[in-house]
């Protein structure tokens, strides 16, 4: 054989001893995968943004992927997707709905007053009142109940968007929610050392106190208001007890049991304050009450009531993709410890039927939605990853 075949023969040799290695390391070794974290209780964390994420304000059905590269669920996909509208120029404390104008207001971070408009939005408020740690809109939007200022002794007040005027309550005023109209609110003030439950008529400028029930001895809790002026008082919700509601009836001043809660489990309301929301951690279910009290019925989805808002037998939430029981899951919200992925969805309170909105095809991966407005076909929303005031039209859902 001659050297020059030897070489030939060497040289296949090598190359079909090559092939065969690479192959048996491909079986026996596998393509490696990328590994991915997976928190305790599956509960998500604030995502990576590395990916040039951020919210979707454009239309998210181009090539039928998200911003990110995710393939969107099939009823999301098509020309008819909704898309969510960036409403706020900056960051949001607080929001809320003019229904005589169909104006949206919100608040900023350092407590100014702000008209989300096309273009730049307009201020409305003449200062800033520090932080706002917590607004309730009248029934019509024109006014907001506000605190805000020293957070262990804050400053209640007044703001009407129409004068753009501020006004103050009275210091001694600890808490307080309107009542059926924006001439009458009910709060709980000091009186000595002592708290009283009170009727405040603020149609004058000097305002009226009529007391309701002297010795108010509940800590920690939340007034809301239902139809003929029925006081609803919660306690805060937190994974150490299992909070409670009661009603309060002026008239009689009897007080009587509406929700016995469950550890974990957190109270709230819809933003007409005419149905009692509440979360049940050990079910993973939310109940709704309607029909001034008489009715209550649950969905089989676990959210939080903030993340939800109800409009005639339809109730509308952002449902956490991550469903999950755990105990401590509002104490770590509030305190923004974890993060949430949600998707719309909605509940009838008659047929008891659920149903994702396709409207969720527009929202990012990234949308952890809060105090949730629905109004005119629209749902509102500030999302906790960005807190920017957001709208989506789902009209066609309705």
């Amino acid at each position: 054989m001659s050297k020059t075949k030897k070489i030939i023969i060497l040289t296949l040799i090598g190359i079909v001893c090559a092939a065969g290695l690479y192959f048996t390391w491909k079986v026996v070794f596998g393509t490696p995968i990328e590994e991915v974290p997976i928190d305790a209780g599956g509960i998500s964390t604030l995502p990576n943004n590395s990916g040039g994420g951020g919210v979707n304000t454009g239309s998210a059905t181009e090539n039928n992927n998200g911003e990110n590269g995710d393939t969107l669920p099939p009823e999301a996909q098509g020309d008819s997707l909704p898309t969510l509208e960036k409403l706020s120029d900056q960051e949001v404390g607080y929001f809320w709905v003019n229904k005589k104008t169909n104006e949206i207001f919100y608040t900023d971070l350092g407590g100014d007053i702000y008209l989300a408009k096309t273009g730049e939005d307009q201020k409305m408020s003449p200062q800033a009142v520090g932080t706002i740690y917590s607004l309730l809109p009248n029934q019509t939007g024109e006014k907001i109940l506000a605190s805000f200022g020293e957070k262990n002794s804050p400053q209640l007040g007044i703001f009407d968007v129409v004068d753009k005027t501020w006004r103050p309550l009275s210091s001694d005023t600890l808490s307080a929610v309107w009542g059926s109209s924006d001439k009458k609110l009910f709060g709980i003030i000091k009186n000595g050392n002592k708290k009283d439950l009170v009727e405040i008529n603020i149609e004058k400028a000097q305002p009226a106190y009529k007391t309701l029930l002297k010795d108010f001895v509940l800590n920690d809790v939340s007034l809301s208001i239902i139809p003929t002026d029925r006081i609803l008082i919660s306690e805060k919700s937190s994974s150490f007890y299992s909070p409670r509601m009661w009603e309060f009836n002026p008239k009689d001043t009897s007080l009587s049991l509406v929700v016995q809660g469950e550890r974990g489990g957190i109270l709230g309301f819809s933003k007409d304050e005419k149905n009692v929301l509440f979360s049940v951690p050990s079910k993973k279910q939310l109940g709704v009450i309607s029909n001034s009290l008489k009715t209550t019925t649950y969905a089989d989805f676990f959210t939080i009531p903030d993340k939800c808002d109800v409009f005639a037998s339809t109730t509308y939430c952002f449902v956490p993709q991550e469903q999950n029981d755990y105990i401590g899951f509002f104490d770590l919200y509030q305190q923004k410890k974890i993060f949430t992925t949600d998707t719309l969805m909605k509940f009838n309170l008659s047929t008891k039927e659920i149903g994702v909105l396709s409207a969720s095809g527009a929202l990012s991966y990234k949308t952890d939605a809060g105090g949730v407005v629905f109004f005119e076909n629209y749902i509102y929303f500030k999302n906790r990853f960005d807190n920017i005031l957001y709208g989506l039209n789902i009209s066609k859902e309705i």
